[in-house]
């Protein structure tokens, strides 16, 4: 099972994804769902994303990451993302303990097991409904994200933090212990609003702003425009037309 903590690394949450029809959720046009913020000579785009969509909808957004990129647009995208210590394939029998114990809690908080390959067959954690044939997941390849772009989102180990800071510690069952990460998840959840949500909207619209760039492009879960526009707004920027 150690081999597949590491589809984690590049984990993206389904913040932006509902139970809805994935083809429902998904924009038809890209370009039409792009949100511009202006202020002076400041422009900050957001690229709404879904994190399951069919191959051409991948498509169309690298095709508008790559030209804003060319365009002189610096990138900021999500992903919660393991803390390096546990990169390495062979933990020592603390670490991993540590990181089965943060997977755990994230499971608890997710209700699932969120790995790179969402629409996985094989994971009975997630909803049926990612696994829609013809249906892939979002990846840093797929979307053209390379070294140069700049992950802005939380560790595992921050995430963890901040929501038992906020909500109390999160306790494990006997029931989290006993089921497999693919296997169905009925345990007991926990509230996970503030730190799915409004803590890592913080941490991408605080660096964003504190970095002053004259052109920025946000890729993030279609749900989180809510919680970073008003950063925005508050400090000065006008939602404008495309």
């Amino acid at each position: 099972m150690k081999s597949k903590y590491y589809l984690i690394l590049s984990c993206f949450l389904l913040v932006g994804c509902s139970s809805l029809i994935l083809n429902i959720i998904t924009p038809n046009d890209v370009n039409n769902s792009l949100k511009v913020m202006k202020k002076g000579n400041q422009e900050v785009i957001y690229l709404p994303m879904v994190h399951v969509a069919k191959p051409e909808f991948f498509s169309q957004v690298k095709k508008i990451i790559d030209s804003l990129k060319n365009n002189g647009y610096i990138v900021y995208y999500e992903g919660i993302k393991l803390d390096k210590k546990y990169y390495k394939h062979d933990l020592d029998s603390i670490n991993k303990q540590e990181l089965e114990i943060l997977l755990m809690k994230f499971r608890k908080m997710t209700g699932g097991f969120r790995a790179t390959d969402l629409t996985s067959k094989n994971n009975k954690s997630l909803p049926k409904y990612y696994k829609k044939e013809k249906y892939i997941s979002q990846s840093n390849q797929n979307l053209g994200i390379d070294s140069l772009d700049i992950h802005t989102d939380a560790t595992l180990t921050e995430l963890i933090n901040a929501q038992e800071k906020k909500e109390g510690k999160i306790m494990l069952s006997k029931c989290d212990f006993n089921t497999g990460f693919y296997d169905k998840y009925k345990c007991e959840t926990v509230n996970n609003y503030y730190a799915l949500n409004s803590y890592r909207d913080s941490i991408v619209a605080s660096k964003v702003l504190n970095q002053n760039n004259q052109k920025s492009l946000i890729v993030f879960g279609k749900k989180h425009w809510y919680g970073i526009w008003p950063y925005f707004r508050d400090t000065g920027y006008k939602l404008v037309e495309k």
